[in-house]
């Protein structure tokens, strides 16, 4: 009878836990939500300086493609050879990944959000 009693008692506290971490979940969820709503049209300006800096980039990496590889510029006019090119430059993924992170990190910094809280 009292094992009865402390297996009823395990498995209502077992419940509390799952349904009060459901909820903190939500919560969590809703608070990076919001940091990233803040922080971004603080961001615009950003991407398109880092965008325009790119557009000025890519014609010159194009037209080096074009003699390096000994080709025709017109095979280069579209971005998507170029692009092509930075993917495959891009080989070492982690590192890629790592510091898409810290970036992510610096620029939420920036804007005054902490994103650790994303984790």
């Amino acid at each position: 009878m009292r094992l009865d009693g402390v297996q009823l008692e395990a498995g209502r506290l077992r419940r509390q836990v799952r349904e009060r971490s459901a909820a903190l979940r939500q919560t969590g969820q809703a608070l990076v939500q919001e940091q990233r709503r803040i922080a971004a049209p603080l961001l615009h300006a950003r991407v398109d300086g880092l965008l325009e800096e790119i557009g000025e980039l890519l014609p010159r990496l194009a037209a080096a493609l074009a003699i390096t590889g000994q080709e025709p510029p017109e095979l280069f006019c579209g971005p998507q050879r170029s692009l092509h090119a930075i993917d495959k430059f891009c080989s070492d993924r982690a590192a890629f990944r790592e510091a898409v992170h810290e970036h992510y990190r610096s620029s939420m910094a920036a804007v005054g959000v902490d994103s650790d809280v994303e984790h």
